[in-house]
This record gives C-alpha cells, structure tokens and sequence, in this order.
C-alpha cells in the first residue's frame, strides 16, 4: 500500500480492515490527510523535480503588471528569469532601441530611454546591422525588412502583439494596424501551444541542440500577456538550454507562441537600468548589441537621445550601478548568435 497511487478514502477503509491497524491510527490519518491533501505533484520523483525548473524568487516590478521570476534547476543545471508583462493596461508600452542605439550594451540602452525591463533582441551581422525586420518609434529601420527563416514579434501602440510566421513577406501589420514595435527572431520556439522538438534541433546542432545562453518572447494563447526569458548558460551553475528545452520550458509558462532572440553572450536581462542575469565564464562586461526590447513606464518614458560622437572609454559592467559610457564599436565583434 502506498500513498502515491490511493485517494485517502480508500486506503482509510483498507487500513481499517487490516489487523495491524486499530481505528485510533484510522482517525489520526484522517487528521493528517485532511491538515495536508495529498496530491500528485507532492509524489514526483527526485529525478522530476531536479529537471523541472523551479521558482525560487517572484516578485511586483513596482506593479503587479510586470512581474519578475528567477527559476532555477538542478539537472542539467540552469538559471532562467522569467518577466510576464499584462498587455491589458495602459501604463506601460513596449519599445525598440532605434538604430542610433546600436553598438551600445543592454544596460546602457535601457537607461538612456528609462525602461524598466529590457532585453536584448535582434540577431546582427558584424556590422551591428539588425537581421529581419525591425520597427521603433521612427519607422522601420534603413535597411532591415522580412526574410525567409526569420519570424516577427510586433505590437500596436494599443499593446496588441501577434507572432507571425514568416514568407518572407511580412510588414508587422496585425490585421491591418501599423507596428509599433517589430523585432524578428529564429527559429519559432512554440507554435500553437506545441513546442519545439529535440528531433526539430537536429537539423541545426551547433546552434540548436548544443546548450547555450538564450533570450526569447512569448504571447498567452489569448494574446493577454507577453513572456520574456533570458536563460542563463557557459557558467558553472548555469549550462544554457537546447532549443527544444527554451521551447518547452516557455510553454511550461503559458506561452502559446514564443521566438528565439539572438543569444549566446548577447542574453542580457535589465531591470531598472541595472543588470538582472549572470554573464558566462570569461565575459563579465555585457556584449554591446543591435537593439534591445523594453518595458517602458508611459508615465516617465524618454526619448531617446539623438545619434552622439562615440567616446573612446570601454562599456563596463552595470551590475554595481556604475554608469555606462557609449562606447565605440567593438573591436572584435561576436559571431551573432552565439
């Protein structure tokens, strides 16, 4: 007999029946079971719980409309930080970086323009230059548009997102309303509620199925709440993710559509101007990337500064709140992506 695979009811009538067990024990279960139900999840095995991603902070960004979560897991190691963002109130609104931004780390971006969540975004070739279709609060940027391969996340001023696949063809439009803001990633980590599959990963293994850091965006099933991760990976309590694991650690969210953002040393969660997610092993200053999307505070939000001369300082980390100069491009720039 065991308390896994029996309701209390039933196994009380069998203890009852049994020689070894006298009423008085019947009753003290009875107490037992009903100060503390018994349920499925309370019996999952060690081998479960250590795969399983769980919380272990969650707390109000100053509002319950943006919420922030740390999450972590014991096999294989890993740390992810969870934002969920209430699209149904008109207090905050979603913004990209502009491209006078680019070339400037996370941190620095998110204070220049007041955010209070950002994330990094688009994937960038050596020249900084955002790949797929990018759309800010001045239009879409000079040179970036829709391509095969790549997916667009966009939202209306109205807070209205979508995830459409991509032809290769795409505006951003959601039926018929101009984007405010439009970012492409690759590949689709949900689609329908169906996440994406290891078998999916084999196709691309030194990008997929091999572990890394990795950012991503997800929307509810009813387009209600936008879900942004940032898992952290190459550190020695942290290992990164798969794909098909971002896939399915965004649907264990509630994400029913989700994309992966540029990654590697490039995942960078910020809060409040100040650097909420680990670096990986050898690269304790943030990468400086193409463009970031944010949370902002309608109420405070500023524009953001017109294109200035680069300085010649280097970018240093903002996790003790030090400022950030803009900095010059870097000299070596990462492979996107990785």
């Amino acid at each position: 007999m065991t308390l896994k695979s029996k309701s209390p009811a039933p196994m009380l009538e069998e203890m009852a029946r049994s020689r070894f067990v006298n009423f008085k024990n019947c009753a003290l279960f009875l107490g037992i079971a009903a100060i503390y139900p018994i349920s499925p999840a309370s019996h999952a095995s060690s081998k479960s719980d250590e795969t399983r991603y769980l919380t272990i902070e969650s707390k109000a960004l100053g509002t319950p409309d943006v919420m922030y979560s740390k999450l972590i897991r014991k096999v294989p190691m890993g740390i992810a930080h969870v934002v969920r963002f209430n699209l149904m109130q008109n207090n905050f609104s979603l913004s990209v970086s502009p491209p006078s931004a680019r070339g400037k780390t996370p941190s620095t971006i998110a204070r220049l323009q007041g955010s209070l969540v950002s994330v990094n975004g688009s994937f960038f070739d050596e020249k900084m230059q955002a790949l797929g279709l990018v759309i800010g609060a001045r239009g879409t940027w000079p040179g970036t548009k829709d391509s095969r391969g790549y997916h667009v996340f966009s939202c209306t001023s109205s807070n209205t997102c979508a995830i459409e696949l991509s032809k290769g063809k795409s505006d951003g439009h959601i039926n018929g309303i101009s984007p405010e803001v439009a970012l492409s990633g690759r590949p689709l980590l949900v689609k329908n509620g169906a996440p994406r599959t290891p078998k999916e990963d084999e196709s691309c293994r030194q990008f997929c199925a091999n572990r890394h850091p990795r950012s991503g965006v997800g929307l509810s099933k009813e387009r209600k709440e936008l879900i942004l991760v940032v898992v952290e990976g190459r550190q020695s309590t942290a290992n990164g993710a798969t794909l098909a694991e971002f896939g399915n650690l965004m649907t264990d969210l509630g994400a029913h559509d989700a994309i992966n953002l540029d990654g590697g040393g490039s995942s960078t969660l910020v809060i409040a101007g100040k650097l909420a997610s680990g670096r990986p092993v050898g690269e304790t200053e943030e990468r400086r990337v193409a463009n970031v999307l944010s949370i902002v505070p309608v109420a405070r939000a500023k524009p953001f500064p017109a294109p200035q001369a680069a300085q010649s300082a280097s970018p240093r980390s903002s996790t003790q709140g030090v400022a950030i100069p803009i900095s010059e491009t870097p000299k070596t720039p990462p492979k996107p992506g990785l």
